[in-house]
C-alpha cells in the first residue's frame, strides 16, 4: 500500500476531528425565537463619532456587556475610550466607566428598535476648553434598530445625544455643555 492514500491510519483521525468542528464552523443564519428574552446575554463593540462644530469632535470605542433582566429590557455596563480634537484646547483621549439600560419596544423576526440611555465618568486628557475640567459626565440617550444577522450575531445602529458636563463642580463658568449628536454602530455577540 502507498503511502498518502485513504488507507493512511490517520485519515480517520483527521476526517473524526474535522467533522467534530464542521458544524460550529457553519453559521446559522435562523434568528433565534426571542433573542432579547429574559436572561440573554450579549457583549459588544461600538464605534461613535459626535462633533459640536465650534467646540470640539469626539470619536469613541465603547465595550459593553448586556444582561436582559426582563423580556425586550437589558441593563448595560461597560467603558468607553476616545479622542477628542477641541477646537480649543489641544486634542488628547478620553475615557471611563459607563452604565445604562435599553428596551426593544418593537419586534420582527430579524429586526428591532429600542431606545436606550447611558451615564457615565469621563477622564480627559485635557479639558475642551480653557476653563472646563479634564473629569466630566457623560451622558448618552437616544434609540436604535437591530439586524439579528446570525443566531448569535446581532448588528445595530442608531443616533443619540451625547452630552458632556461636569455638572457645575466648579460652578457655571468651568461647566463647558458640550452637546451633540451622536452616530453609531455596533457588533453584538450572545454569550
Amino acid at each position: 500500500m502507498r503511502k498518502g492514500t485513504l488507507h493512511n491510519p490517520w485519515w480517520p483521525v483527521l476526517i473524526l476531528l474535522l467533522s467534530a468542528f464542521a458544524p460550529a464552523a457553519r453559521a446559522d443564519t435562523t434568528p433565534p425565537a426571542d433573542p432579547f428574552a429574559k436572561g440573554s446575554r450579549y457583549w459588544s463593540i461600538a464605534g461613535a463619532v459626535s462633533r459640536k462644530p465650534a467646540l470640539a469632535s469626539i470619536a469613541l470605542a465603547q465595550a459593553m456587556v448586556s444582561y436582559y433582566l426582563v423580556d425586550d429590557v437589558a441593563i448595560e455596563c461597560g467603558g468607553q475610550v476616545g479622542y477628542a480634537d477641541s477646537q480649543r484646547t489641544s486634542a488628547g483621549a478620553l475615557g471611563g466607566p459607563e452604565f445604562g439600560t435599553r428596551w426593544h419596544f418593537a419586534k420582527g423576526e430579524r429586526w428591532s428598535t429600542y431606545v436606550e440611555g447611558l451615564v457615565g465618568a469621563v477622564y480627559q486628557r485635557h479639558p475642551l476648553t480653557q476653563s472646563s475640567l479634564r473629569f466630566n459626565f457623560d451622558l448618552q440617550g437616544g434609540g436604535g434598530a437591530t439586524y439579528h444577522a446570525s443566531n448569535n450575531t446581532v448588528l445595530a445602529g442608531g443616533v443619540r445625544v451625547h452630552h458632556l458636563s461636569n455638572a457645575r463642580v466648579h460652578g457655571k463658568e468651568q461647566n463647558l455643555g458640550y452637546d451633540a449628536p451622536m452616530l453609531y454602530l455596533e457588533l453584538l455577540r450572545s454569550f
